[in-house]
């Protein structure tokens, strides 16, 4: 452990690591702080012999760090910087897993970095090492205090580059990944806590790390990208980093472009001059909105039927044939829309994003005129950008004579300002619940837009098909699930955002509920078996990933330790997935956030328990006998990692509560099972009824009927108030 004039920070983190039954010393490398700040240390070596203090000056961190390596006694070497943490357990994983793979040199895991301040945590972006070094060019996936090497590794790769001040170990890590590149191992477990912003880096430091990181990529491949130099001006926005003295942010920018070209190709230096010298970073909020081209709007003018004039129905638009969510959404409103006897057609926009376009059910609806639908309404159901991409593809004649209803996904509590522009498109907005609802709430009322929230519908026709008991019977011996355990069961789409889903929680909740004793502890706790651990399954479907995806390879890791884990990943047809969901007896979802939450509507309507974070769109419904939600707090998203949602928060799920919820639903389940006269809601005829009343197409229809009704009882008002008239757009061209 390196350190210079620590202070009280590092009492935590030596605590951490002399709880570890593996550690048979530690090395404090103190670079000669003036006496006293260092007498915690003292005091302590005193009494723990592991403990060994070697204060003197010397160049830094690398410096610090390779003279403790020198005095080093032991074959297995990690650090940890003072504000550093060990999880309980984590040297015991991580010299089990060494010792199971005597070809790995190096071995690192899954960190966690924290707020000290707000306590809010965030996971790191670890990546397995199958990715290779070349992922390096767009940020270190290595969380450093994870990090367990051999003592021939550092003698084979030299001595840490002190020249590299506090990027040293990015340094080591890439040559380790250039010399070792198969002798790296990965452990998707849960090995240390980071702060996020490093007590021993000060913020005005933030940046000048940053550019640290970029010169090991600059030496090992030859040239670097332009992530890092991007994220320095993000940090600069954001406040994690400061400018210099005296250096106003475009000045300072300018004179980093100039200084680091000579590392870039001629694109990415046009390319880092173009997002930091023209600020499109620092202004996202101006430069991500949609930016339109130019049409002859008026050339078809004469053609539009004015709105009062065209016939009562609605034009569906958005992605009809593609199985994913939002194409589902689309398809529930065209069943809702049918069973309340409203006309209606479907305009079809390509999702382009890799979902198979299977379930053609609404073709015989299809409108291809390029005007747009023939009825009086839009209905969109597409995400706010999505729609924008679609109308500069179409043009906006869509639009015009017709009052525009929007359903806009989303799955924060505020809206992203860059989409603000989008309500321009909308007369209407119509959240499919009260949460996505909040989100717009502002937005509407300062652009003077209606705003209706409008849950979906999520109909079951005939669902005792899906969970009658020769149906789950049925339906776990084609997938090759337990007959007789509980099965708790997650469905979520990996090609969209993994973070938000957060299956990996489903894991980590399941196992701390119901451990083996041959697992590594969860969360670093050695826990007494459970008596339902060996009673109890985890089915996790998602659909085949596109490309790599380091969540679909931690699920897989994790899997691999446990027999109780099927992992499906196939595009099923949908009356397989409702089997699939109707042979579980939970559905579990630790979510980070929803907008609506169809696979827990579904489950209910199946008669599943539907364990869920209580956060999100779900919670409109996540009630009643069969719904149990689970505690949460608030976290902030880390950057990055949700499109437009920089700045936002969403729920960070207690995984304990879940696991408490797990084991007494469990424990309700089994004695239902072994007792056929108790009385079970899960197949109470009136709890079901309530359940699946509430998605019906009829009730959901019914509320589109009423509203529409309410439109066209006014349409010589709501015509006069169209934002896309014939003769007049709402936006300046």
């Amino acid at each position: 452990m390196p350190c210079l004039s620590p202070g009280l920070i590092p009492r935590e983190a030596v605590d951490s690591i002399l709880a570890q039954p593996d550690c048979l010393e530690l090395v404090i490398a103190d670079g000669g702080s003036p006496d006293g700040s260092i007498g915690w240390f003292q005091e302590l070596a005193s009494r723990e012999p592991r403990l060994r203090l070697v204060s003197e000056p010397d160049r830094g961190p690398a410096d610090a760090l390779q003279k403790a390596l020198c005095r080093a006694r032991g074959s297995l070497i990690g650090w940890l910087n003072v504000d550093d943490a060990y999880t309980p357990g984590a040297l015991t994983r991580a010299v089990n897993a060494l010792t199971d793979h005597p070809e790995w040199l190096m071995l690192y895991g899954e960190g966690e970095e924290f707020n000290r301040d707000t306590g809010l945590s965030q996971p790191y972006h670890t990546l397995p090492g199958s990715v290779g070094p070349g992922r390096f060019r767009s940020h270190s996936f290595i969380c450093q205090p994870t990090v367990l090497f051999r003592r021939t590794m550092g003698l084979l790769l030299g001595e840490f580059d002190a020249q590299c001040g506090c990027a040293f170990d990015f340094d080591f890590w890439v040559r380790a990944f250039e010399a070792f590149p198969h002798r790296i191992g990965y452990l998707p477990h849960l090995q240390c806590r980071n702060p996020l912003q490093s007590a021993t880096i000060s913020r005005p430091q933030q940046a000048e790390v940053a550019l640290e990181n970029t010169e090991p990529l600059a030496c090992h491949f030859g040239r670097t990208g332009v992530t890092c130099l991007q994220n320095i001006a993000l940090d600069l926005q954001l406040g994690m980093a400061e400018l210099p003295e005296s250096d106003g942010c475009v000045s300072y920018l300018r004179e980093l472009a100039d200084q680091k070209r000579h590392w870039l190709t001629p694109d990415d230096f046009v390319n880092l001059q173009r997002t930091l010298l023209e600020q499109e970073i620092l202004r996202p909020t101006q430069t991500q909105c949609v930016r339109w081209q130019p049409m002859n709007f008026y050339q078809r003018v004469a053609e539009l039927v004015p709105f009062q004039q065209r016939p009562f129905g609605v034009n569906l638009i958005g992605h009809a044939f593609e199985v994913f969510g939002i194409g589902e959404e689309l398809r529930m409103a065209a069943r809702a829309l049918q069973a309340a006897g409203l006309p209606c057609c479907v305009i079809y926009h390509a999702a382009a994003n890799g979902s198979a376009c299977s379930d053609r059910s609404l073709e015989p609806l299809l409108c291809t005129d390029p005007t747009g639908g023939p009825y009086a309404f839009n209905l969109v159901c597409m995400a706010a950008p999505i729609q924008a991409r679609w109308l500069q593809e179409s043009g906006c004649d869509p639009l015009r004579e017709r009052y525009t209803l929007t359903n806009w996904p989303w799955e924060t509590l505020q809206w992203p300002e860059a989409w603000l522009p989008l309500l321009q498109v909308a007369d209407e907005l119509w959240p499919f619940s009260r949460f996505t609802g909040k989100a717009l709430e502002a937005p509407a009322v300062e652009a003077g837009r209606p705003l209706q929230v409008m849950p979906s519908a999520a109909e079951i026709p005939d669902p005792e098909r899906f969970c009658s008991a020769p149906a789950r019977a049925a339906a776990r011996l084609r997938h090759g699930l337990p007959a007789e355990a509980v099965l708790f069961g997650y469905g979520f789409d990996l090609n969209s955002t993994a973070i938000r889903k957060n299956p990996m929680a489903a894991l980590e909740a399941f196992q701390l509920a119901f451990p083996l004793p041959h697992l590594p502890a969860t969360f670093g706790r050695e826990c007494n078996v459970h008596p339902l651990s060996e009673h109890v399954a985890l089915l996790i479907k998602t659909f085949p990933p596109q490309g790599f995806s380091a969540e679909w390879h931690w699920l897989q890791a994790r899997a691999a330790e446990d027999s109780r884990i099927v992992l499906i990943a196939e595009s099923l047809p949908r009356e397989e997935l409702l089997a699939l969901y109707g042979c579980c007896d939970v559905f579990l979802s630790l979510h980070r956030s929803e907008g609506f939450g169809r696979g827990m509507a579904e489950a209910l309507q199946l008669g599943v328990d539907v364990i869920a974070t209580d956060f999100g769109g779900n919670t409109d419904f996540c009630s009643g006998p069969l719904a149990h939600p689970v505690r949460y707090r608030p976290a902030p998203i880390p950057r990055g990692a949700y499109p437009c949602a920089d700045g936002h928060s969403w729920a960070e799920p207690d995984l304990e509560h879940a696991a408490e919820l797990c084991r007494a639903v469990a424990a309700r389940r089994l004695a239902l099972a072994a007792d056929p006269h108790a009385v079970d809601p899960s197949r109470n005829p009136a709890v079901l009824a309530s359940y699946r009343e509430r998605f019906s197409f009829a009730v959901v229809g019914g509320r589109y009927r009423a509203r529409l009704e309410e439109l066209w009882a006014d349409r010589e008002g709501v015509g006069a108030r169209l934002r896309w008239r014939g003769d007049r757009s709402p936006v300046g061209w």
